[in-house]
């Protein structure tokens, strides 16, 4: 009975831990603005961690961004 009562708690424990919600911006790291440059045909532009294109290529030189 105490081993059933511990792997029931155990299941219940694990199913709740399971259930929590990740922080938005942790699962996206752009929400925090972070961006990479990009060169794309001789021009720096910046993208963020989906490969979204957010600023043009337009740029000579690029870097980090925040």
């Amino acid at each position: 009975m105490k081993k059933i009562t511990i792997l029931f708690f155990g299941i219940i424990i694990v199913g709740i831990i399971s259930s929590c919600k990740v922080n938005n911006a942790v699962e996206k790291p752009e929400a925090n603005g972070i961006l990479y440059p990009v060169l794309k045909n001789g021009k720096y532009g910046y993208i963020d961690s989906n490969g979204e294109i957010k600023i043009k290529p337009q740029f000579d030189d690029a870097q980090d961004f925040k």
